[in-house]
């Protein structure tokens, strides 16, 4: 998220980022609706990037390093009130934890954390002790760690399934909507225990896969949640075996298919079919036909159907070749 990139959006309620891990000057600066920000692998909060977020009460950032944060991090947001930790930020000074007067709660990921918080007992640079009557620079501690549930989602290739959408509930009520990473993971903090249904589903994908996972209260430990049959919606793409004058290419497609003049590929819903011409030709791209329709040839093709594709050409016009008209002139002398 780049410097101001989403600055004084006033309509902005929540932001999940599950990869995201760089985060702009002032990215988020005035967004005066924004109430919660999820970003597990963020650690550099040094930049303002909630200045006057004053609705903000939810944050969470990296759960497994060292958030680094200053004075600027959180200012003006006076409405903050839980704060979701995986490990001891590195700055030590209790002007960077004060914020507003509602009554503010730490939910804390791991129990070495809850043991570093509770031992946390030197003063600071502000000569603040830390830790002091079960409350953190006035966050109030928990009596024991919350371990996330891990959401891991791959297809039946191996693949990580990114964009992914995680619904979970419990006896029917909604819980929380989560999304997938780049690495197909995504992380709950849960508030409940016992048993939670989930309901997985992703752009091109087929029926949303349904299960449940059992949350015990006793937990110490991440709870892992492992999908790894994912499937996808498939398209049959055909086209010529060799294509004069140029190239149609299927984004990530495999080997395909022989036959007769034609190849065939068997790819994901949602594919790129595209176009390139020989660098050496004599002739231009005139279009690329797709279901006997033509497009503009440099276009990507989105291949939601089955699909039956070809490239048309028209031969380069010949360069007109330059034309002398000598005339015959006499002078005066």
């Amino acid at each position: 998220v780049k410097d101001k990139a989403l600055a004084q959006c006033t309509a902005l309620k929540t932001f999940i980022a599950p990869s995201l891990r760089e985060l702009g000057s002032e990215a988020f600066k005035g967004c005066t609706s924004l109430e919660e920000v999820a970003f597990p692998e963020l650690t550099d909060l040094t930049k303002a990037p909630f200045a006057g977020c004053s609705a903000l009460k939810k944050v969470t950032f990296s759960l497994s390093e060292s958030i680094s944060l200053n004075e600027d991090t959180f200012k003006d947001c006076n409405a903050l009130t839980t704060w979701v930790l995986g490990a001891l930020p590195m700055e030590k000074k209790a002007s960077y934890y004060h914020f507003g007067t509602a009554a503010r709660t730490l939910t804390l990921t791991n129990e070495d954390l809850l043991e570093a918080i509770k031992d946390d007992t030197e003063e600071d640079e502000d000569g603040v002790i830390p830790y002091s009557g079960g409350k953190w620079y006035g966050w109030q501690v928990p009596e024991k760690a919350t371990p996330p549930v891990r959401f891991s989602v791959k297809d039946k290739a191996g693949e990580s399934v990114s964009n992914a959408t995680i619904k979970l509930s419990q006896s029917g009520t909604p819980l929380v909507t989560l999304t997938t990473g780049a690495n197909g993971e995504a992380l709950f903090i849960p508030s409940v225990t016992g048993e939670i249904d989930y309901e997985i589903s992703a752009p091109h994908g087929k029926a949303p896969l349904t299960d449940k996972v059992d949350i015990e209260d006793d937990r110490e430990e991440e709870t892992p949640v492992e999908v790894d049959t994912f499937e996808w919606k498939m398209v049959k793409v055909t086209m010529p075996k060799t294509i004069e004058h140029g190239t149609l290419i299927i984004i990530g497609a495999g080997e395909g298919e022989v036959q007769g003049d034609q190849m065939t590929y068997l790819v994901k819903e949602g594919t790129l079919l595209s176009f390139t011409l020989d660098p050496d030709t004599d002739f231009l791209p005139q279009a690329l036909m797709v279901n006997n329709q033509p497009t503009l040839p440099t276009a990507k093709y989105e291949c939601m159907c089955e699909t039956v594709c070809n490239a048309s050409f028209v031969k380069k016009p010949e360069e007109a070749k330059p034309t002398f008209k000598v005339e015959e002139s006499t002078s005066m002398q």
